[in-house]
């Protein structure tokens, strides 16, 4: 089916064949109605004084009517609905009285009424039907809309067209727009900001509806004008802050607010759930194409083309307040995917003091970790690998020692002190699955590459230990990852409590491997010191004074770092049980280290009698 409306607001993609053409006052040429050759009728605006007027009352994109030389509106000429008076005004108050009586009599001869007169303007505050929703849409006008967070979003309005969706019973119609905005596509050829070109689908509503209460609805129904200019400039300054995000190679960020989940494709998922974060975050390109717009009360978008973004440097403020409102993230603690608004971001303060004062290390190893780091990280650092490219390049670093020695917390603050991001996870949760793990693998060293992290795998024992002929799925799993690990390009740490049972496989793989060791008295002094100064504590300074002058008892108790991390988080909740956590004392300290001790003991004691029964976790009956 078709009809007047179907065909509004089609912007041709090349200029019509002629098939005949009246020039009314063709002595100045100041209004053409073209009709081509399959009858389609279009309406030509010669006349300087009228596209002036035209474009000083509707304020269309400067080229979004343009063919050649001139602005061409195809039937039913719906941009200038209702526009009849307003239009009179402008061109007479420039003294065009002959270029007002060619576009009137055009209008009148060939327009449908409805187009041309007064009685169907709409204004702010009205509502309008779903039959009607077409007239409110002009070509290159800014829409509104919001993403599934909430976020608004403005559009470039281009064209519209109308269908039927037609069942046995009933026809209902369907109003689809063809619309644009900015987006970062990264191809193959080239990298760069583009239009992205799409198409959204009003959904049918009965009755009348306010149409700023619409899903997506033209800015200038906004509540008032003042509204309408805040929200510009709002968006304006966060499509400065996604223009800084999007061509960087490597970006870490702080999200702080709400996201919504992804799939690892960085599209948002069919049952996604909104959340609160406040995380490290990376970004990337190649998560940032807008391959999947979706809009609260739209849903998902389609059609997408691209076009270059020619013609618009600088980027100015009305490009800037086009770009996209979210970015896709991958959260760096558990590597899952989503979708984050923009305006969600903070810069990472990255924590050198970590590395420099709070790693309780010998010196000697702790300047050998950072020349070791610092070397591989300098760009004229020559990396010189193996004779086959790209193998053998990268960092392999195992840290072995007993528990709660800092070997994790040297990974951390390693990365802290050079800015990095650190992507770490557990042995186990690598190989949940492992018929996915070569995938798995690929994914997380490219990611490594791509943003110059630091890996940290945590409790590597179970692919460092030596291979038996028993345990085939554990050997199949280290073949997987000494394969992909000769291929891997970056800074890599990997943490063993057993270093003794390492397979001589991985000998050759690791470049270095650095103890260490149980703490001393002194070190543990250190450990309970670093801990005492941590702000989160909320101590004050006079009661800090007076907890520091216990120190050297609590030093002598036989705890490793991670056990005096737990002595201080249950001493604070003693404290906070009885006045708040200023009021900690060494009592509270005493209480919580005989808990933690006690405990230690207990294990040691429950895991001599379990140790003849030992089994592998590899087992197959396990």
């Amino acid at each position: 089916m078709s009809g007047p409306e179907h065909a509004a607001l089609r912007k041709p993609k090349r200029k019509p064949e002629t098939g005949t053409q009246t020039l009314l006052d063709s002595s100045e040429y100041h209004v053409g109605i073209l009709k081509d050759k399959r009858g389609d009728l279009y309406l030509w605006l010669l006349s300087h004084l009228i596209r002036k007027a035209f474009l000083r009352l509707l304020k269309p994109e400067k080229n979004a009517l343009m063919l050649d030389d001139v602005f061409c509106l195809p039937y039913p000429f719906s941009p200038l609905l209702g526009r009849r008076d307003e239009l009179r005004q402008a061109i007479e108050e420039e003294g065009g009285f002959d270029e007002w009586r060619a576009l009137d009599h055009a209008m009148q001869q060939h327009a449908p009424r409805h187009v041309w007169a007064d009685y169907y303007k709409f204004e702010r505050g009205d509502s309008i039907t779903y039959d009607r929703i077409w007239t409110i849409f002009v070509p290159g006008e800014r829409l509104v809309a919001a993403d599934n967070l909430g976020n608004p979003q403005i559009m470039i309005f281009e064209r519209q067209e109308t269908t039927f969706t037609v069942t046995a019973r009933s026809s209902a119609k369907v109003h689809t727009l063809s619309v644009w905005n900015v987006a970062w596509r990264t191809h193959d050829s080239s990298d760069g900001f583009v239009k992205v070109f799409y198409k959204v689908v009003v959904p049918s509503f009965t009755g009348s509806c306010a149409i700023n209460a619409l899903p997506i609805y033209p800015l200038r129904f906004l509540e008032s004008e003042q509204k309408q200019i805040d929200l510009e400039k709002t968006l304006s300054a966060r499509g400065r802050q996604w223009q800084l995000l999007i061509p960087t190679k490597m970006t870490s960020w702080v999200c702080k607010g709400a996201v919504i989940s992804a799939n690892d494709d960085g599209e948002q998922e069919r049952d996604w759930e909104q959340r609160m974060l406040d995380s490290r975050v990376l970004l990337t390109q190649s998560h940032n194409a807008q391959e999947m717009l979706s809009y609260r009360g739209i849903g998902k978008v389609t059609s997408q083309t691209y076009e270059p973004l020619d013609g618009f440097e600088p980027f100015t403020d009305d490009i800037a307040s086009l770009c996209p409102s979210t970015v896709r993230c991958i959260l760096v603690n558990t590597q899952k995917v989503y979708v984050i608004g923009v305006e969600s971001l903070r810069e990472v303060r990255w924590d050198e003091n970590i590395f420099t004062n709070q790693l309780v290390l010998k010196q000697n190893k702790k300047e050998l970790l950072r020349g070791l780091v610092g070397n591989y990280l300098e760009k004229d650092f020559q990396k010189m690998g193996d004779f086959i490219s790209h193998k053998g390049r990268g960092l392999i670093i195992v840290l072995h020692g007993p528990p709660g020695t800092g070997k994790t917390f040297a990974a951390e603050s390693l990365a802290e002190f050079f800015h990095r991001p650190l992507l770490a996870l557990s042995i186990g949760d690598l190989i949940a699955d492992s018929r996915r793990l070569e995938d798995r693998l690929e994914r997380l060293f490219n990611w490594c590459k791509e943003w110059g992290a630091i890996l940290l795998l945590d409790e590597a024992d179970v692919v460092l230990e030596a291979r038996s002929i028993e345990d085939v799925r554990r050997n199949g799993i280290v073949s997987v990852f000494l394969r992909k690990l000769d291929y891997f390009e970056g800074i890599m740490f990997l943490t063993t409590n057993r270093i003794g049972t390492i397979d001589p496989a991985f000998m050759s793989r690791i470049q270095i491997s650095i103890s260490m060791d149980k703490l001393n008295v002194s070190e543990r002094r250190a450990v309970w010191e670093n801990f005492l100064k941590d702000e989160r504590l909320g101590l004050s300074g006079e009661r800090r004074s007076i907890l520091k002058k216990e120190l050297d008892g609590m030093a002598k108790l036989d705890l490793n770092g991670r056990q005096i991390r737990n002595t201080f988080n249950i001493a604070q909740s003693f404290a906070h049980s009885r006045n708040g956590t200023k009021f900690m004392t060494i009592e509270d300290l005493t209480e919580a280290a005989e808990q933690a001790l006690g405990f230690q003991e207990f294990f040691k004691a429950e895991n001599e009698k379990a140790k003849n029964a030992a089994r592998s976790v590899w087992s197959s009956n396990a």
